[in-house]
Protein backbone atom coordinates (compact mmCIF):
# COMPACT_ATOMS: atom_id res chain seq x y z
CA UNK A 1 0.00 0.00 0.00
CA UNK A 2 1.38 3.72 -0.95
CA UNK A 3 1.71 6.68 1.91
CA UNK A 4 -0.75 8.15 0.28
CA UNK A 5 -3.06 5.41 0.69
CA UNK A 6 -2.25 4.39 4.17
CA UNK A 7 -2.18 8.10 5.44
CA UNK A 8 -5.88 8.58 3.66
CA UNK A 9 -6.79 5.41 5.37
CA UNK A 10 -5.81 6.66 8.33
CA UNK A 11 -7.78 10.20 7.90
CA UNK A 12 -11.38 7.92 7.25
CA UNK A 13 -10.11 5.90 10.92
CA UNK A 14 -9.56 9.20 12.91
CA UNK A 15 -12.75 10.95 10.93
CA UNK A 16 -15.13 8.08 11.95
CA UNK A 17 -13.83 8.10 15.32
CA UNK A 18 -14.16 11.80 15.67
CA UNK A 19 -10.32 12.52 16.46
CA UNK A 20 -10.38 15.71 15.27
CA UNK A 21 -6.38 16.45 16.11
CA UNK A 22 -5.51 13.35 14.12
CA UNK A 23 -7.58 14.75 11.29
CA UNK A 24 -5.51 18.02 11.54
CA UNK A 25 -2.47 16.55 11.36
CA UNK A 26 -3.09 13.99 8.73
CA UNK A 27 -4.66 16.61 6.27
CA UNK A 28 -1.12 18.27 6.88
CA UNK A 29 0.85 15.47 5.96
CA UNK A 30 -1.70 15.54 1.85
CA UNK A 31 -4.33 12.60 2.82
CA UNK A 32 -6.53 12.52 -0.03
CA UNK A 33 -10.09 14.08 1.44
CA UNK A 34 -12.03 12.30 -1.15
CA UNK A 35 -10.32 9.01 -1.99
CA UNK A 36 -11.31 5.29 -1.29
CA UNK A 37 -14.91 4.61 -1.11
CA UNK A 38 -16.52 5.55 1.82
CA UNK A 39 -15.00 9.12 2.04
CA UNK A 40 -13.58 10.38 5.57
CA UNK A 41 -16.24 13.04 5.57
CA UNK A 42 -19.26 10.49 4.63
CA UNK A 43 -17.80 8.40 7.97
CA UNK A 44 -17.96 11.80 9.62
CA UNK A 45 -21.23 12.90 9.13
CA UNK A 46 -22.81 9.55 9.49
CA UNK A 47 -20.95 9.02 12.90
CA UNK A 48 -22.37 12.63 13.96
CA UNK A 49 -18.56 14.32 14.03
CA UNK A 50 -19.34 17.43 13.60
CA UNK A 51 -15.89 18.90 14.45
CA UNK A 52 -14.02 16.54 11.99
CA UNK A 53 -17.16 17.26 9.28
CA UNK A 54 -16.03 20.95 9.78
CA UNK A 55 -12.38 20.43 9.18
CA UNK A 56 -12.81 18.09 6.32
CA UNK A 57 -15.09 20.74 4.49
CA UNK A 58 -12.59 23.49 5.14
CA UNK A 59 -10.17 21.11 3.66
CA UNK A 60 -12.27 20.57 0.38
CA UNK A 61 -14.32 17.77 1.10
CA UNK A 62 -16.75 16.77 -1.16
CA UNK A 63 -19.93 16.42 0.36
CA UNK A 64 -23.24 15.95 -1.39
CA UNK A 65 -22.52 11.92 -0.35
CA UNK A 66 -21.72 13.06 2.94
CA UNK A 67 -25.20 14.89 3.38
CA UNK A 68 -27.14 12.08 2.07
CA UNK A 69 -25.32 9.83 5.15
CA UNK A 70 -26.18 12.99 7.71
CA UNK A 71 -29.63 12.72 6.79
CA UNK A 72 -29.45 8.74 6.62
CA UNK A 73 -28.58 8.52 10.09
CA UNK A 74 -30.08 11.80 11.92
CA UNK A 75 -27.26 13.70 12.28
CA UNK A 76 -28.38 17.46 12.63
CA UNK A 77 -25.10 19.44 13.56
CA UNK A 78 -22.92 17.46 10.65
CA UNK A 79 -26.23 18.01 8.31
CA UNK A 80 -26.42 21.76 8.92
CA UNK A 81 -22.52 22.16 8.57
CA UNK A 82 -23.19 20.16 5.34
CA UNK A 83 -26.07 22.76 3.98
CA UNK A 84 -24.20 25.76 5.18
CA UNK A 85 -21.65 24.72 2.60
CA UNK A 86 -24.13 24.45 0.07
CA UNK A 87 -24.56 20.84 -0.49
CA UNK A 88 -27.58 19.97 -2.28
CA UNK A 89 -30.47 18.54 -0.13
CA UNK A 90 -33.11 16.60 -2.76
CA UNK A 91 -31.61 13.21 -2.19
CA UNK A 92 -30.77 14.05 1.30
CA UNK A 93 -34.51 15.11 2.00
CA UNK A 94 -36.02 11.68 0.32
CA UNK A 95 -33.53 9.61 2.98
CA UNK A 96 -34.76 11.76 5.97
CA UNK A 97 -38.36 11.64 4.95
CA UNK A 98 -37.77 7.68 4.93
CA UNK A 99 -35.78 7.55 7.78
CA UNK A 100 -38.08 10.08 9.92
CA UNK A 101 -35.61 12.75 11.02
CA UNK A 102 -38.22 15.84 11.05
CA UNK A 103 -35.66 18.01 12.41
CA UNK A 104 -33.23 17.33 9.11
CA UNK A 105 -35.91 17.36 6.99
CA UNK A 106 -36.87 20.76 8.49
CA UNK A 107 -33.53 21.83 7.81
CA UNK A 108 -33.17 20.98 3.92
CA UNK A 109 -36.40 22.42 3.75
CA UNK A 110 -35.48 25.79 4.80
CA UNK A 111 -32.36 25.19 2.57
CA UNK A 112 -34.51 25.49 -0.63
CA UNK A 113 -34.19 21.41 -1.14
CA UNK A 114 -36.71 20.44 -3.78
CA UNK A 115 -39.94 18.70 -2.30
CA UNK A 116 -41.10 17.19 -5.36
CA UNK A 117 -37.64 14.95 -6.03
CA UNK A 118 -38.69 11.40 -5.85
CA UNK A 119 -36.24 8.80 -5.51
CA UNK A 120 -35.39 5.95 -7.99
CA UNK A 121 -38.83 4.05 -6.96
CA UNK A 122 -40.63 6.77 -8.27
CA UNK A 123 -41.84 8.20 -4.89
CA UNK A 124 -41.52 11.69 -3.56
CA UNK A 125 -40.50 12.58 0.32
CA UNK A 126 -44.70 13.25 1.09
CA UNK A 127 -44.66 9.53 -0.01
CA UNK A 128 -42.18 8.22 1.84
CA UNK A 129 -43.22 10.05 4.99
CA UNK A 130 -46.79 8.60 4.50
CA UNK A 131 -45.32 5.09 3.94
CA UNK A 132 -44.00 5.19 7.59
CA UNK A 133 -46.86 7.11 9.39
CA UNK A 134 -44.30 10.30 9.58
CA UNK A 135 -47.44 12.82 10.15
CA UNK A 136 -44.53 15.39 11.43
CA UNK A 137 -42.64 15.28 8.36
CA UNK A 138 -45.49 14.61 6.21
CA UNK A 139 -46.95 18.24 7.49
CA UNK A 140 -43.69 19.73 6.97
CA UNK A 141 -43.36 18.84 3.18
CA UNK A 142 -46.98 19.33 2.83
CA UNK A 143 -46.22 23.33 4.39
CA UNK A 144 -43.27 23.31 1.92
CA UNK A 145 -45.46 22.82 -0.97
CA UNK A 146 -45.07 19.08 -1.65
CA UNK A 147 -47.76 18.26 -4.38
CA UNK A 148 -50.60 15.94 -2.52
CA UNK A 149 -52.25 15.24 -6.30
CA UNK A 150 -48.59 13.78 -6.97
CA UNK A 151 -48.96 9.67 -7.81
CA UNK A 152 -46.25 7.05 -7.26
CA UNK A 153 -45.06 4.75 -9.79
CA UNK A 154 -48.09 2.40 -9.19
CA UNK A 155 -50.39 5.17 -9.23
CA UNK A 156 -51.22 5.79 -6.27
CA UNK A 157 -51.48 9.26 -4.41
CA UNK A 158 -50.17 9.88 -0.80
CA UNK A 159 -53.92 9.72 0.34
CA UNK A 160 -54.45 6.25 -1.05
CA UNK A 161 -50.76 5.32 0.72
CA UNK A 162 -52.39 6.42 3.88
CA UNK A 163 -55.94 5.09 3.44
CA UNK A 164 -54.07 1.71 2.69
CA UNK A 165 -52.44 1.49 5.78
CA UNK A 166 -55.25 2.94 7.20
CA UNK A 167 -53.28 6.00 8.88
CA UNK A 168 -56.09 8.11 9.78
CA UNK A 169 -54.26 11.19 11.11
CA UNK A 170 -51.97 11.42 7.85
CA UNK A 171 -55.32 10.67 5.82
CA UNK A 172 -56.94 13.48 7.84
CA UNK A 173 -53.61 15.79 6.98
CA UNK A 174 -54.15 15.35 3.13
CA UNK A 175 -57.56 15.88 2.92
CA UNK A 176 -57.18 18.99 4.54
CA UNK A 177 -54.54 19.60 2.13
CA UNK A 178 -56.81 19.25 -0.70
CA UNK A 179 -55.84 15.88 -1.52
CA UNK A 180 -58.48 14.73 -3.88
CA UNK A 181 -60.96 12.05 -2.42
CA UNK A 182 -62.37 11.09 -5.68
CA UNK A 183 -59.03 9.99 -7.09
CA UNK A 184 -58.48 6.21 -8.11
CA UNK A 185 -55.24 4.33 -7.52
CA UNK A 186 -53.54 1.39 -8.32
CA UNK A 187 -56.19 -0.83 -9.78
CA UNK A 188 -59.08 1.19 -10.15
CA UNK A 189 -60.64 1.50 -6.51
CA UNK A 190 -61.08 4.94 -5.12
CA UNK A 191 -60.17 5.62 -1.52
CA UNK A 192 -63.09 4.90 0.29
CA UNK A 193 -63.42 1.55 -1.48
CA UNK A 194 -60.19 0.73 0.15
CA UNK A 195 -61.07 2.11 3.20
CA UNK A 196 -64.12 0.37 3.25
CA UNK A 197 -62.74 -3.47 2.42
CA UNK A 198 -59.87 -3.35 4.78
CA UNK A 199 -62.50 -1.74 7.45
CA UNK A 200 -61.09 1.08 8.45
CA UNK A 201 -64.41 2.86 9.41
CA UNK A 202 -62.68 5.98 11.60
CA UNK A 203 -60.76 6.66 7.86
CA UNK A 204 -64.13 6.03 5.40
CA UNK A 205 -65.77 8.57 7.68
CA UNK A 206 -63.38 10.99 7.26
CA UNK A 207 -63.74 10.65 3.04
CA UNK A 208 -66.88 10.83 3.08
CA UNK A 209 -67.41 13.61 5.29
CA UNK A 210 -64.93 15.40 2.61
CA UNK A 211 -67.12 14.83 -0.19
CA UNK A 212 -66.26 10.99 -1.14
CA UNK A 213 -69.09 9.43 -2.94
CA UNK A 214 -70.52 6.70 -1.19
CA UNK A 215 -71.65 5.15 -5.00
CA UNK A 216 -68.90 5.44 -6.02
CA UNK A 217 -67.50 3.05 -8.89
CA UNK A 218 -64.43 1.64 -8.94
CA UNK A 219 -62.43 -1.46 -10.60
CA UNK A 220 -65.16 -3.93 -12.04
CA UNK A 221 -67.84 -1.14 -11.25
CA UNK A 222 -67.55 -2.12 -7.62
CA UNK A 223 -69.05 0.72 -4.82
CA UNK A 224 -67.29 0.98 -1.57
CA UNK A 225 -70.53 -1.24 -0.11
CA UNK A 226 -69.82 -4.06 -2.29
CA UNK A 227 -66.16 -3.95 -1.15
CA UNK A 228 -66.77 -4.00 2.45
CA UNK A 229 -69.66 -6.46 2.16
CA UNK A 230 -67.80 -8.98 0.37
CA UNK A 231 -64.77 -8.70 2.65
CA UNK A 232 -67.30 -8.83 6.43
CA UNK A 233 -66.60 -5.25 7.16
CA UNK A 234 -70.04 -5.14 8.62
CA UNK A 235 -68.87 -1.31 10.97
CA UNK A 236 -68.32 -0.10 7.81
CA UNK A 237 -71.19 -1.66 6.11
CA UNK A 238 -73.17 0.43 8.73
CA UNK A 239 -71.72 3.40 7.81
CA UNK A 240 -72.10 3.86 4.57
CA UNK A 241 -75.81 2.49 4.68
CA UNK A 242 -75.93 5.30 7.01
CA UNK A 243 -74.90 7.91 4.45
CA UNK A 244 -77.42 6.71 2.10
CA UNK A 245 -75.41 4.25 0.21
CA UNK A 246 -77.43 2.35 -2.79
CA UNK A 247 -77.75 -0.73 -1.36
CA UNK A 248 -79.32 -2.84 -4.67
CA UNK A 249 -75.97 -0.93 -6.75
CA UNK A 250 -74.26 -3.56 -8.86
CA UNK A 251 -71.19 -3.98 -10.82
CA UNK A 252 -70.02 -4.38 -13.66
CA UNK A 253 -70.74 -7.93 -13.33
CA UNK A 254 -73.96 -7.28 -12.26
CA UNK A 255 -73.56 -8.34 -9.05
CA UNK A 256 -75.08 -6.65 -5.71
CA UNK A 257 -73.78 -6.56 -2.26
CA UNK A 258 -75.76 -9.11 -1.31
CA UNK A 259 -74.57 -11.26 -3.84
CA UNK A 260 -71.05 -10.93 -2.68
CA UNK A 261 -71.62 -11.37 0.39
CA UNK A 262 -73.96 -14.53 0.53
CA UNK A 263 -71.09 -16.12 -1.63
CA UNK A 264 -68.51 -15.33 0.50
CA UNK A 265 -70.44 -16.33 3.86
CA UNK A 266 -70.78 -13.06 4.97
CA UNK A 267 -74.32 -13.70 7.17
CA UNK A 268 -74.28 -10.93 9.39
CA UNK A 269 -73.54 -8.29 6.26
CA UNK A 270 -76.58 -10.32 4.08
CA UNK A 271 -79.10 -9.71 7.32
CA UNK A 272 -77.67 -6.10 7.16
CA UNK A 273 -78.33 -5.67 3.61
CA UNK A 274 -81.74 -6.94 3.91
CA UNK A 275 -83.18 -5.12 6.63
CA UNK A 276 -81.82 -2.35 4.80
CA UNK A 277 -83.48 -2.90 1.56
CA UNK A 278 -81.80 -5.09 -0.51
CA UNK A 279 -83.17 -7.19 -2.76
CA UNK A 280 -82.86 -10.89 -2.25
CA UNK A 281 -84.03 -12.57 -5.51
CA UNK A 282 -82.18 -9.29 -7.74
CA UNK A 283 -80.54 -11.21 -10.34
CA UNK A 284 -76.27 -10.83 -10.80
CA UNK A 285 -74.07 -12.11 -12.92
CA UNK A 286 -75.37 -15.16 -15.13
CA UNK A 287 -78.74 -13.99 -14.22
CA UNK A 288 -78.17 -15.87 -10.19
CA UNK A 289 -79.23 -14.77 -7.19
CA UNK A 290 -77.93 -14.34 -3.40
CA UNK A 291 -79.42 -17.86 -2.87
CA UNK A 292 -77.90 -19.42 -5.76
CA UNK A 293 -74.56 -18.04 -4.87
CA UNK A 294 -74.43 -19.24 -1.18
CA UNK A 295 -75.74 -22.39 -2.29
CA UNK A 296 -73.21 -22.60 -4.71
CA UNK A 297 -70.35 -21.95 -2.44
CA UNK A 298 -71.78 -24.25 0.61
CA UNK A 299 -72.87 -21.31 2.46
CA UNK A 300 -75.39 -23.28 5.10
CA UNK A 301 -75.93 -19.73 7.36
CA UNK A 302 -76.43 -17.48 4.06
CA UNK A 303 -79.09 -20.16 2.60
CA UNK A 304 -81.22 -20.20 5.59
CA UNK A 305 -80.66 -16.47 6.16
CA UNK A 306 -82.06 -15.82 2.77
CA UNK A 307 -84.61 -18.64 2.68
CA UNK A 308 -86.37 -16.97 6.16
CA UNK A 309 -86.36 -13.91 4.00
CA UNK A 310 -88.82 -15.19 1.53
CA UNK A 311 -85.94 -15.99 -1.36
CA UNK A 312 -87.22 -17.98 -4.32
CA UNK A 313 -85.94 -21.07 -3.97
CA UNK A 314 -87.09 -22.11 -7.37
CA UNK A 315 -85.61 -19.06 -8.97
CA UNK A 316 -83.57 -19.81 -12.59
CA UNK A 317 -80.31 -18.35 -13.73
CA UNK A 318 -79.37 -17.03 -16.90
CA UNK A 319 -78.75 -20.99 -17.86
CA UNK A 320 -82.00 -22.05 -16.24
CA UNK A 321 -80.51 -23.40 -13.56
CA UNK A 322 -81.78 -23.34 -9.64
CA UNK A 323 -80.05 -22.80 -6.43
CA UNK A 324 -80.44 -26.89 -6.09
CA UNK A 325 -78.87 -28.02 -8.95
CA UNK A 326 -75.96 -25.57 -8.16
CA UNK A 327 -75.82 -27.48 -5.07
CA UNK A 328 -75.98 -30.74 -6.06
CA UNK A 329 -73.71 -30.11 -9.03
CA UNK A 330 -71.03 -28.95 -6.15
CA UNK A 331 -71.51 -31.55 -3.74
CA UNK A 332 -72.94 -29.27 -1.42
CA UNK A 333 -74.89 -31.92 0.61
CA UNK A 334 -76.29 -30.07 4.09
CA UNK A 335 -77.35 -27.04 1.01
CA UNK A 336 -79.22 -29.33 -0.71
CA UNK A 337 -81.26 -30.58 2.42
CA UNK A 338 -82.12 -26.86 3.22
CA UNK A 339 -83.34 -26.38 -0.12
CA UNK A 340 -85.33 -29.80 -0.47
CA UNK A 341 -86.93 -29.04 3.14
CA UNK A 342 -87.34 -25.41 1.89
CA UNK A 343 -89.78 -27.18 -0.87
CA UNK A 344 -87.17 -26.75 -4.01
CA UNK A 345 -88.59 -28.66 -7.06
CA UNK A 346 -86.47 -31.75 -7.40
CA UNK A 347 -87.66 -32.13 -10.81
CA UNK A 348 -87.02 -28.92 -12.10
CA UNK A 349 -84.74 -29.23 -15.54
CA UNK A 350 -81.81 -26.31 -15.63
CA UNK A 351 -78.91 -25.88 -18.06
CA UNK A 352 -79.24 -28.34 -20.87
CA UNK A 353 -82.14 -30.33 -19.24
CA UNK A 354 -80.87 -31.87 -16.78
CA UNK A 355 -82.28 -32.27 -12.92
CA UNK A 356 -80.76 -31.58 -9.93
CA UNK A 357 -80.15 -35.75 -9.97
CA UNK A 358 -78.91 -35.86 -13.39
CA UNK A 359 -76.49 -33.32 -12.02
CA UNK A 360 -75.09 -34.86 -8.85
CA UNK A 361 -74.26 -38.17 -10.78
CA UNK A 362 -72.79 -36.99 -13.26
CA UNK A 363 -70.14 -35.17 -10.92
CA UNK A 364 -70.48 -38.61 -8.41
CA UNK A 365 -72.58 -36.83 -5.61
CA UNK A 366 -73.92 -39.89 -4.43
CA UNK A 367 -74.54 -38.94 -0.69
CA UNK A 368 -76.97 -35.55 -2.56
CA UNK A 369 -78.30 -38.33 -5.26
CA UNK A 370 -79.49 -40.08 -2.28
CA UNK A 371 -81.21 -37.02 -0.64
CA UNK A 372 -82.93 -36.50 -4.10
CA UNK A 373 -84.31 -40.06 -4.62
CA UNK A 374 -85.45 -39.82 -1.00
CA UNK A 375 -87.51 -36.79 -1.44
CA UNK A 376 -88.80 -38.67 -5.00
CA UNK A 377 -87.36 -36.90 -7.61
CA UNK A 378 -87.55 -38.60 -10.93
CA UNK A 379 -84.89 -41.35 -11.46
CA UNK A 380 -85.74 -41.72 -15.07
CA UNK A 381 -85.64 -37.87 -15.87
CA UNK A 382 -83.62 -37.27 -18.95
CA UNK A 383 -80.89 -34.11 -19.44
CA UNK A 384 -79.18 -33.27 -22.28
CA UNK A 385 -78.60 -35.62 -25.25
CA UNK A 386 -82.04 -37.96 -23.36
CA UNK A 387 -79.33 -39.01 -20.61
CA UNK A 388 -80.57 -40.22 -17.66
CA UNK A 389 -79.02 -39.61 -13.99
CA UNK A 390 -77.47 -43.38 -14.60
CA UNK A 391 -76.66 -42.81 -17.84
CA UNK A 392 -74.87 -39.54 -16.97
CA UNK A 393 -72.84 -41.57 -13.82
CA UNK A 394 -72.00 -44.50 -16.13
CA UNK A 395 -70.22 -41.96 -18.86
CA UNK A 396 -68.37 -40.02 -16.44
CA UNK A 397 -67.89 -43.48 -14.67
CA UNK A 398 -68.96 -42.18 -11.18
CA UNK A 399 -69.51 -46.21 -9.85
CA UNK A 400 -70.92 -45.18 -6.50
CA UNK A 401 -73.78 -42.75 -8.27
CA UNK A 402 -74.26 -45.22 -10.61
CA UNK A 403 -74.76 -48.18 -8.08
CA UNK A 404 -76.80 -46.33 -5.72
CA UNK A 405 -79.38 -45.76 -9.01
CA UNK A 406 -79.49 -49.11 -10.00
CA UNK A 407 -79.91 -50.47 -6.38
CA UNK A 408 -83.64 -48.29 -6.98
CA UNK A 409 -84.27 -50.14 -10.55
CA UNK A 410 -83.11 -47.40 -13.01
CA UNK A 411 -82.73 -49.59 -16.06
CA UNK A 412 -78.97 -50.01 -17.12
CA UNK A 413 -79.77 -50.33 -21.36
CA UNK A 414 -78.17 -47.12 -22.33
CA UNK A 415 -75.82 -46.59 -19.31
CA UNK A 416 -74.18 -49.71 -20.53
CA UNK A 417 -73.99 -48.03 -24.33
CA UNK A 418 -72.62 -44.21 -22.41
CA UNK A 419 -69.62 -46.74 -20.76
CA UNK A 420 -68.84 -48.11 -23.58
CA UNK A 421 -68.53 -45.11 -25.45
CA UNK A 422 -66.38 -43.65 -22.73
CA UNK A 423 -64.58 -46.38 -21.99
CA UNK A 424 -65.58 -46.61 -18.38
CA UNK A 425 -64.74 -50.18 -17.74
CA UNK A 426 -65.79 -50.12 -13.67
CA UNK A 427 -69.18 -48.49 -14.62
CA UNK A 428 -69.14 -51.30 -17.67
CA UNK A 429 -68.99 -53.97 -14.71
CA UNK A 430 -70.80 -53.11 -12.17
CA UNK A 431 -74.15 -52.44 -14.61
CA UNK A 432 -73.12 -56.10 -16.16
CA UNK A 433 -73.43 -57.17 -13.02
CA UNK A 434 -76.51 -55.32 -12.57
CA UNK A 435 -78.22 -57.68 -15.25
CA UNK A 436 -77.64 -55.10 -17.88
CA UNK A 437 -79.54 -57.51 -21.03
CA UNK A 438 -75.76 -57.85 -22.82
CA UNK A 439 -76.75 -60.39 -24.66
CA UNK A 440 -79.78 -58.25 -26.48
CA UNK A 441 -79.57 -55.45 -28.14
CA UNK A 442 -78.47 -53.45 -25.35
CA UNK A 443 -75.09 -55.66 -24.74
CA UNK A 444 -74.63 -55.42 -28.82
CA UNK A 445 -75.13 -51.81 -29.31
CA UNK A 446 -72.50 -51.50 -26.50
CA UNK A 447 -69.81 -53.84 -27.93
CA UNK A 448 -70.03 -52.02 -31.48
CA UNK A 449 -69.26 -48.95 -29.90
CA UNK A 450 -66.45 -50.21 -27.74
CA UNK A 451 -65.20 -51.23 -30.99
CA UNK A 452 -65.45 -48.70 -32.91
CA UNK A 453 -63.73 -46.45 -30.06
CA UNK A 454 -61.10 -48.61 -29.69
CA UNK A 455 -61.56 -49.64 -26.10
CA UNK A 456 -60.51 -53.19 -25.66
CA UNK A 457 -61.03 -53.62 -22.24
CA UNK A 458 -64.93 -52.64 -22.25
CA UNK A 459 -65.37 -55.35 -25.23
CA UNK A 460 -63.38 -57.95 -23.65
CA UNK A 461 -65.70 -57.15 -20.92
CA UNK A 462 -69.21 -57.28 -23.01
CA UNK A 463 -67.73 -60.43 -24.76
CA UNK A 464 -66.84 -62.12 -22.03
CA UNK A 465 -70.42 -61.48 -20.61
CA UNK A 466 -72.25 -63.16 -23.97
CA UNK A 467 -72.61 -59.90 -25.92
CA UNK A 468 -73.13 -60.65 -29.86
CA UNK A 469 -69.82 -60.07 -31.86
CA UNK A 470 -71.43 -59.74 -34.96
CA UNK A 471 -72.71 -56.49 -33.74
CA UNK A 472 -69.04 -55.65 -33.77
CA UNK A 473 -68.86 -56.13 -37.19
Amino acid sequence: MSINREISTALMVAAAEGQADDVRLLLSYGADVNGYGDTALILAARRGQAEVTRLLIEAGADGVAALRGAAWDGHADAARLLIDAGEDGGAALLLAARRGHADIARLLIDAGADVAARDADGDTALMLAVRRDYADIARLLIDAGADVAARDADGDTALMLAVRRDYADIARLLIDAGADVAAKGAGGDTALMVAAAEGQAEVARLLIDAGADVDMQGAGGGTALMAAAAEGQADDVRLLLSYGADVNARDGYGDTALILAARRGQAEIARLLIDAGADVDMQGAGGGTALMAAAAEGQADDVRLLLSYGADVNARDGYGDTALILAARRGQAEIARLLIDAGADVDMQGAGGGTALVAAAAEGQAEIARLLIDADADVDAQGERGGTALVWAAWKGQADAARLLIDVGVGCGAALRSAAWDDQADAARLLIDAGADVKGKDGGAALMLATRRGHADIARLLIEAGADRRRAL
